[in-house]
């Protein structure tokens, strides 16, 4: 688990074991340097939880709609693919990659993953397909739930 703050990463610590997961290792840092944080060691499966404008939880976040504003989706877009490109060069061969948001920008969710397929780095990745879909997204409705992305990539071995 890796965090830029160090309150959320004993945070997120004492609420993995809350749900009985394990937290072999917590790193506070820059993700989008994880080399400096983990070294050149490789792992079968690594996700991108990315910060976003938040648009998917609007129900609940009525707020956001008075704060966002269309530079801060693209600076949320490019920190999205800088933290894309430094997670996939931590994923071994064979191994899964995933990019989630809780967003419904086409900018920061799949702009940002095509990004990284058509790019040198995402060259070695395929995504994997549910039902003919490339990605998952559900949507805002009124009386559902939150709307979220996710991108299932796995590493060519």
């Amino acid at each position: 688990a890796v965090d830029s703050h160090g309150f959320k990463t004993g945070l997120r610590r004492e609420r993995a074991e809350a749900y009985g997961v394990s937290v072999a290792e917590a790193f506070t840092g820059d993700a989008t340097d994880l080399g400096a944080l983990v070294g050149d060691r490789r792992f079968d499966a690594v996700f991108v939880d990315a910060p976003c404008s938040g648009l998917g939880t609007l129900r609940r976040h009525v707020d956001i709609r008075w704060r966002l504003a269309e530079p801060l989706i693209a600076e949320h877009a490019a920190l999205g693919a800088r933290l894309l490109r430094s997670a996939a060069a931590q994923v071994a061969p064979g191994g899964l990659l995933a990019y989630a948001t809780c967003t419904v920008t086409p900018e920061e969710n799949a702009g940002v993953v095509d990004g990284f397929l058509a790019s040198a780095d995402g060259q070695g990745f395929s995504p994997i397909e549910q039902d003919g879909e490339r990605f998952f997204a559900t949507q805002l409705v009124p009386g559902g739930c939150d709307a979220h992305f996710l991108a299932l990539l796995r590493r060519q071995g």
